[in-house]
């Protein structure tokens, strides 16, 4: 199948587990919500997908082929990507230089192309609809603006699919959304979007897909259209 597969997943910490024997599977080009209540494992999974971490036991599958996924380099080569609830930013650079961060172009004497690097930022605003000062200095952005740093960083990096970690917890009503639509544009493009919430409003205007983590396990995996907001709070209390 084209998508991510995820099977027998476990994560362990010493006698502790994170995560025990999860199974994901994610359709290409779809928008799939991950929730949960607060230590359910939905982020542990996913820096499991990022590469972040290294599972305790299971397998990963991308377009039906076995991922070796032991670093965000290696994520990122399989075309993940993450944009953090946390901002991975370095507050005193410009955004051009957080956005290339990692993957800087250099020219022939080896210094940063700063030409190559505007031109890539540019055409990845102008292909996702994205408005950016290069220029500006990180630290001085607006928390909105940040996020939209963060998801330019993904998108240069050529990501197909895209992990939104708590994506509005630190957002204004009016630029949740703006990322709302945001996602739903990058979806209309062909990327898939998975989407790690526990704000189920937000899960049923825009996913089409949900699996429900609880106390690390999976607990179902549904049509959003064919369930009640009281039955998925009861799928994640238990």
């Amino acid at each position: 199948m084209q998508g991510i597969e995820m099977s027998g997943i476990t994560m362990r910490f010493g006698e502790k587990f994170a995560l025990r024997n999860v199974d994901l599977t994610i359709h290409e080009g779809t928008i799939h919500a991950i929730v949960g209540e607060n230590g359910a494992g939905k982020s542990t999974l996913m820096n499991v997908l990022s590469g972040a971490l290294i599972p305790t036991e299971g397998t990963v599958r991308i377009d039906s082929e076995e991922a070796a996924l032991r670093s965000p380099q290696d994520a990122n080569r399989c075309g993940i990507g993450m944009v953090y609830q946390h901002f991975m930013l370095v507050q005193h650079l410009r955004v051009w230089q957080n956005i290339i961060l990692g993957i800087e172009p250099a020219n022939r004497i080896g210094t940063i192309n700063k030409k190559q690097a505007l031109e890539w930022i540019e055409d990845a605003c102008e292909t996702y609809g994205m408005q950016i000062d290069p220029e500006q200095e990180t630290g001085k952005l607006t928390v909105g603006e940040q996020q939209r740093v963060e998801i330019l960083k993904v998108m240069v990096r050529n990501a197909r699919y895209v992990i939104f970690d708590e994506p509005t917890a630190v957002l204004t009503p009016s630029e949740i959304q703006l990322l709302l639509e945001n996602i739903r544009s990058l979806k209309r493009m062909g990327k898939t979007i998975i989407f790690i919430s526990h704000k189920l409003e937000e899960v049923f205007e825009i996913a089409d897909a949900v699996t429900v983590l609880r106390l690390g396990e999976k607990i179902a995996a549904i049509d959003p259209k064919k369930v009640s907001a009281d039955e998925l709070i009861t799928m994640m209390v238990g």
